[in-house]
């Protein structure tokens, strides 16, 4: 369903707006955003259209907020802040410095260099959220015989029961992933895994697995297809 929405604010006007709230002028709002001097009063004058009154009263070269302008920065303040968050955790994610980190790990190697190779790893990426487990080699091979019985149930008509991408849906014409080869087009690490079966992707013929499978058995499914990858 279409719903109608009237008279929308423009979020890049907005932000023309909070920088020239902030820097009081608009030459030096026009450098914080890195645009030209006279492109900042076009985006005020336009955002005075929008919203249907005066954002700015000039004096002396100066421009001074009106009590309309000071009333809608408070509202709409919050919003920026919001986004110099996302701005942020983008940022970071795209650093590396942040995120979630799935490991298992067996006794010998869990108890031994694993923690202290992970010290070394959160000491240099503090805001990563790292999910360690410690299993025996016997519940790891567990958690793929569970993980194989999920995918038979969920994925064996598309994947095949071997993971070839050569189900049913594939002899009708579809070409689903094959998980025993080198090439995995949605991203082949646990994580990127995970999300793909949790969230499904943009092909209609994918869709996402939230519903039926809560996420230790996602993970599961995950740790089985692992097992089937050559590499």
């Amino acid at each position: 369903m279409k719903i109608e929405r009237r008279n929308d604010l423009s979020l890049r006007l907005l932000e023309v707006f909070g920088a020239v709230m902030q820097h009081q002028t608009t030459v030096r709002s026009a450098e914080a955003l890195g645009i030209s001097q006279p492109a900042v009063s076009t985006a005020i004058k336009a955002l005075e259209a929008q919203v249907g009154f005066a954002l700015f009263e000039r004096r002396n070269r100066r421009i001074l907020p009106t009590e309309e302008a000071l009333d809608l920065y408070r509202e709409v303040e919050p919003i920026f802040a919001m986004l110099r968050s996302v701005e942020g955790r983008v940022r970071d994610l795209r650093a590396g410095a942040a995120g979630k980190l799935r490991i298992m790990a067996t006794p010998p190697l869990g108890h031994s260099l694993a923690p202290v190779a992970l010290k070394r790893f959160l000491d240099a990426r503090p805001n990563v959220v790292i999910d360690f487990d410690v299993r025996r080699a016997e519940t790891v091979a567990e958690s793929v015989a569970v993980g194989k019985r999920y995918y038979r149930s969920f994925c064996d008509d598309c994947h095949g029961p071997t993971g070839r991408g050569d189900g049913g849906m594939a002899m009708a014409g579809d070409t689903p992933s094959d998980f025993t080869d080198d090439v995995w087009d949605h991203g082949s690490t646990d994580g990127e895994i995970f999300v793909v079966i949790r969230d499904g992707t943009s092909s209609p013929d994918m869709e996402g697995y939230a519903r039926k499978l809560d996420e230790d058995r996602i993970w599961h499914v995950v740790n089985f297809l692992k097992s089937l990858s050559k590499r």
